[in-house]
């Protein structure tokens, strides 16, 4: 009977240990799981983001004037030059809550937004250190730092 009692107990102890095996390797799929959809998720609005940006020709003909500072930007209506700084300025918020990596951001968009930054023409009569475009200043110098760190990016992880 002392047998007995001591097989039970044995088998008690392995099947919780086997239930604590099982439930952690469990949980750690599941954390495994998420964490792939988060990153799967990013990438998407990402990918979006840079659709977007290609498929627009209002954005895409504002960045290319951007690119030579060319005079025909001065009469380009304010609405579509302000559409070209929310757009971007949509990526500064999405990079600042960490859902873009900086690095990713700078090597996508930032040609283009330090481009724009430095392009005389398109800012012709718009403040570019006036308060409503704080955050696009902001996310402008960011990109000139990067680019005049000449960081080297071997590894662009979304």
């Amino acid at each position: 009977m002392n047998t007995n009692i001591l097989d039970t107990d044995l088998w008690k102890n392995i099947a919780i240990i086997l239930g604590i095996v099982v439930s952690t390797y469990s949980v750690s799929l599941s954390g495994l799981e998420y964490s792939r959809q988060g990153t799967l998720k990013r990438a998407d609005y990402f990918f979006e983001l840079g659709k977007r940006f290609k498929q627009d020709n209002n954005l895409m003909e504002i960045c290319s004037l951007c690119e030579v500072d060319d005079p025909a930007l001065k009469i380009k209506p304010y609405n579509k030059r302000a559409s070209l700084l929310s757009f971007f300025e949509e990526i500064a918020i999405s990079m600042d809550s960490k859902l873009i990596k900086k690095e990713v951001v700078h090597y996508m968009f930032g040609y283009y937004i330090i481009k724009c930054w430095e392009s005389e023409n398109f800012w012709f009569d718009l403040d570019r250190d006036g308060f409503y475009w704080t955050l696009f200043s902001r996310f402008a110098k960011e990109m000139k730092e990067n680019e005049t760190k000449k960081n080297k990016y071997t590894k662009l992880r979304l």
